[in-house]
């Protein structure tokens, strides 16, 4: 396995420790510690559908759901700059994919209020864990925005086999002046 090394991988691998450690991510994951919740948080995309399909099975999104995904933006990315002291510093835009699978007997309205009230608090809890910078010794990512840029959202019903419906939000991650590892 590859671990993160380098500044850029290395934020990506700090929100994530962050995410992890936000309590309606793990409730809405049923993860019951950081290591379950680690384990449903994906850098760059989930993995490939098996057997070189083009969509998910059924089967196989029940097995993601719910899910997380880190990335460095495709558009914005990152930028190095040379501070007044001849530090590099790293401004980046990372994006924060949340999705789950929408919930039996609920209708439309109760399932999107219910995948926002998730979010939202997800998002405040980030907020709140940059805010402490650290606990048990793990690093919280120091942001300076967050912007929902898509969604909350439903998925086209071609993505997944056997017509598997998934909500989902994209948010921008916006970090400054992060110290060039």
């Amino acid at each position: 396995m590859v671990t993160a090394a380098g500044t850029l991988s290395l934020i990506e691998d700090v929100l994530r420790d962050t995410l992890a450690d936000s309590a309606t991510f793990r409730t809405m994951t049923g993860a019951a510690d950081r290591t379950a919740a680690l384990a449903r948080i994906h850098l760059e995309r989930l993995p490939d559908p098996a057997d070189e399909a083009e969509v998910y099975s059924r089967a196989e999104m029940e097995a993601y759901w719910p899910y997380a995904i880190v990335a460095t933006d495709t558009e914005e990315g990152a930028s190095y700059r040379r501070d007044a002291a001849s530090s590099w510093l790293v401004d980046a835009t990372l994006w924060l994919m949340l999705g789950r699978q929408v919930p039996d007997g609920y209708d439309d309205a109760q399932a999107d209020l219910e995948f926002k009230n998730y979010v939202g608090k997800i998002l405040d809890e980030l907020c709140d864990l940059a805010d402490t910078g650290e606990a048990d010794g793990v690093s919280y990512l120091q942001f300076v925005s967050m912007d929902v840029i898509a969604g909350p959202f439903r998925s086209i019903e071609d993505d997944v086999a056997g017509k598997g419906e998934e909500q989902a939000v994209i948010v921008a991650v916006k970090v400054e002046n992060v110290v060039k590892s």
